[in-house]
């Protein structure tokens, strides 16, 4: 019995110990964060225009694959942000990312060749 009360103890000051740590981490804030799927107090609340350039064919890899995202219809409260773009393939795995600067409410991004075919996805950010 003696053996119980002592682990129950022990457990409650851990446990009481992990609950103070976290505590003392502070609030997580969403500043100025957005994402494709959910706009968190962003500086462009309807969205963005995505298109590729014209996509270039890679004799190595025998397809045709995509270097350059033009990203528009960015609110000009976004100049001067930073943006980043994650092209994804059906699972949701990155294929490629490319960052840059948003200008007169746009940004061109540039990746190493990823293959047309394979993007299901554009992950868009746009961070102060």
């Amino acid at each position: 019995m003696k053996r119980i009360v002592i682990a129950v103890i022990v457990a409650l000051v851990v446990f009481g110990g992990t609950f103070a740590f976290a505590a003392s981490l502070g609030g997580i804030t969403t500043g100025s964060v957005g994402d494709s799927a959910t706009v968190v107090a962003s500086c462009d609340t309807d969205g963005v225009t995505t298109a590729f350039t014209s996509p270039a064919w890679d004799g190595t890899a025998k397809n045709y694959g995509v270097s350059q995202l033009d990203v528009t219809g960015i609110n000009t409260a976004c100049n001067g942000d930073s943006i980043k773009v994650t092209l994804t393939d059906t699972a949701g795995d990155s294929l490629g990312e490319a960052t840059g600067t948003v200008a007169a409410g746009a940004a061109s991004l540039t990746f190493s060749s990823v293959s047309a075919s394979a993007v299901e996805g554009i992950e868009v950010v746009i961070a102060s």
